[in-house]
């Protein structure tokens, strides 16, 4: 098992922004006091939880539910001039606390077309394969 040490480049899946993509700096478990039970983890990234705003939200609004992340520290790619752009801001999803009435079913429909005509996410992250395997 290796571990990596140093500069590396952290985006989330799929990266849609220029500023969802990081430069992070990777450390041992046992530096900066970090905890011994992260000793056994392979194949994940852990992210600080300090600073105003968390890293994985800065990458396309990440939440850390299941959000699938690329990590890459070639020196080829490292050594190159890398411009880092401020992440996007994303908007705080809303919770709705009124219920619909269920005797008006136009508002769950409206709430279901709303959700529909939003959930781009999938659909970009596919386009966005698609395109990657047409250009090879």
């Amino acid at each position: 098992m290796q571990t990596i040490e140093g500069d590396v480049i952290v985006t989330r899946n799929p990266c849609t922004h220029p500023g969802d993509v990081r430069i992070l700096k990777a450390i041992k478990p046992n530096q900066r006091k970090i905890r011994k039970q992260f000793d056994h983890l392979c194949n994940i990234i852990v992210f600080s939880s300090k600073g105003n705003r968390p890293k994985a939200d800065m990458m396309s609004g990440g939440d850390l539910d299941g959000d699938e992340f690329f990590v890459c520290w070639d020196d080829k790619l490292l050594s190159q001039s890398i411009q880092i752009v401020d992440p996007a801001i994303y908007d705080q999803n809303t919770l709705k606390v009124e219920k619909p009435d269920p005797k008006k079913c136009k508002d769950i429909a409206d709430h279901f077309v709303f959700y529909l005509q939003r959930d781009v996410l999938g659909r970009t992250a596919n386009l966005w394969l698609s395109i990657c395997d047409q250009k090879g």
